[in-house]
C-alpha cells in the first residue's frame, strides 16, 4: 500500500480476499477512493496455490459463499478479478457458477487472462455482461528494462485502441519502473476501471 501509493499514480489496486495469510487486506482497501479483489482461481500447474483458491469442481453454493464472504468484507466493492485461474477459467461450467454468484452480488468479473483458453468471454456473452480483459502484464520478468519496455507497449496500446488494461504485481522492479516512466504515463490519461466500464 505504502510503495503503490508513493508512486503518485493514479493505479487500480487489486486485493487478496481476507484470509488467515492475508488478515487486514479488507482494511487495506480502504485507504483507496477505487480497489478491486484479486480472487484465487485453480490453475493448471502452479505450487504456491492460495488456501482458499477456488476449484472447478466446487457447488454453487460454495462459490456463492466464497463471493458473499468477500462482499461482506469489501462493502464497495465493484470488480474482481482473477489471481491465477488457468484451470478454472478454462472450464464454462466453472465459470458460469462464479458468474451467477457475481451477479446476484452486483460484481463484475475481470479476465486476467492467464489462459489463451480463457471461457470468460463466452460465458460474460451467456450472462449478457461486458467482456473485460487485461491487455498486458508488465512484469512477467522481474526486470526493470523489460518492465518498462512493457509499460511502453501498453500506453502504445491505450493510444491505438482508446484504452488498455495493463496488470502488474507488487514488485520492487515493478514500482521502480513505474516511477522512472512517469513521463511515457504522461502520453495518456490514467484512470481507475470504473471510469471505463460504467460510473460505479
Amino acid at each position: 500500500v505504502k510503495a503503490l501509493k508513493n508512486t503518485g499514480l493514479k493505479l487500480n489496486p487489486s486485493f487478496f480476499p481476507r484470509d488467515k495469510n492475508h488478515p487486514n487486506t479488507h482494511i487495506y482497501a480502504k485507504e483507496f477512493d477505487f480497489f478491486m479483489v484479486h480472487l484465487p482461481l485453480a490453475a493448471l500447474n502452479f505450487k504456491n496455490e492460495e488456501i482458499q483458491t477456488l476449484k472447478p469442481h466446487q457447488s454453487q453454493e460454495q462459490i456463492s459463499a466464497k463471493i458473499q464472504s468477500i462482499k461482506n468484507d469489501f462493502k464497495d466493492l465493484k470488480f474482481i478479478n482473477n489471481h491465477t485461474g488457468s484451470l478454472f477459467t478454462s472450464d464454462a461450467n466453472a465459470m458460469r457458477k462464479l458468474f451467477l454468484a457475481l451477479d446476484n452480488f452486483d460484481l463484475i468479473f475481470v479476465d486476467s487472462l492467464t489462459t489463451n483458453s480463457s471461457k470468460v468471454r463466452t460465458v460474460a456473452r451467456d450472462f449478457n455482461k461486458t467482456y473485460i480483459k487485461r491487455d498486458i502484464f508488465l512484469d512477467n520478468y522481474d526486470d526493470l528494462n523489460y518492465i518498462k519496455k512493457q509499460i511502453k507497449k501498453a500506453v502504445n496500446l491505450a493510444k491505438k485502441n482508446g484504452f488498455a488494461i495493463a496488470i502488474a504485481h507488487p514488485k520492487k522492479n515493478t514500482f521502480k519502473a513505474l516511477m522512472q516512466s512517469k513521463d511515457v504515463l504522461n502520453e495518456v490519461k490514467l484512470v481507475y476501471l470504473s471510469e471505463i466500464y460504467g460510473t460505479y
